[in-house]
């Protein structure tokens, strides 16, 4: 009956940010677009975030996967005008099938990344859960800041005015990131005293 009731949450969990996930990639929440014609700067980690957090590995993963899945969806249909296109799709002008891997390995892997960083960090900090949070939120994002531009470097010539566009998008995620790992965390600290005390 326990191993039920754990899987029923998680599960009602997973899906609930699955949603989330979606909304923020397919809604304005997700894309901020702070340099016409660069690659727009994204909220849209930050489900995923929360996901390695409270899920764990196997939820960061398929979570990521689905982060994956609706960015090569949006700039397929939403993204498809804007000049960055053809470094995540390759069906767009100038892109090629390594556009695809930009695209998906840097999300597939940043929450995984993210939820070991974060179980690694609570050993050492002694279930500092918020200090915790914040590393792996911290960690978790640079990580795929590094991946998607080091990518892009490798892969696309003179794309210098992308990469830079994205350094600035990069450091906004971070702060982002960082705050919402140790925001969420602490929620997640206070539903566990709860139960203590119960």
């Amino acid at each position: 009956m326990k191993e039920d009731s754990k899987n029923s949450v998680f599960w009602t969990q997973f899906i609930l940010l699955a949603i989330i996930q979606v909304i923020f990639c397919f809604t304005p929440l997700g894309n901020i677009q702070i340099i016409e014609g660069a690659i727009p700067a994204t909220t849209a980690h930050l489900p995923a975030i929360v996901a390695a957090l409270f899920l764990g590995r196997r939820g960061a993963l398929a979570m990521g996967g689905i982060m994956a899945v609706c960015s090569v969806i949006w700039w397929s249909l939403v993204g498809m005008g804007l000049p960055a296109s053809f470094l995540f799709i390759p069906w767009a002008p100038g892109g090629n099938i390594f556009s695809l891997i930009i695209s998906i390995l840097p999300k597939v892997i940043f929450p995984y990344i993210t939820a070991i960083i974060f179980t690694s960090a609570l050993k050492l900090l002694k279930d500092k859960k918020k200090i915790a949070g914040a590393i792996a939120g911290f960690i978790g994002t640079l990580s795929h800041s590094i991946m998607l531009l080091g990518l892009i470097y490798i892969i696309f010539d003179n794309s210098e005015f992308f990469i830079t566009g994205g350094v600035i998008n990069a450091i906004i995620e971070i702060i982002l990131g960082t705050v919402i790992g140790a925001l969420a965390v602490s929620r997640i600290g206070l539903k566990r005293n709860e139960k203590r005390k119960s």
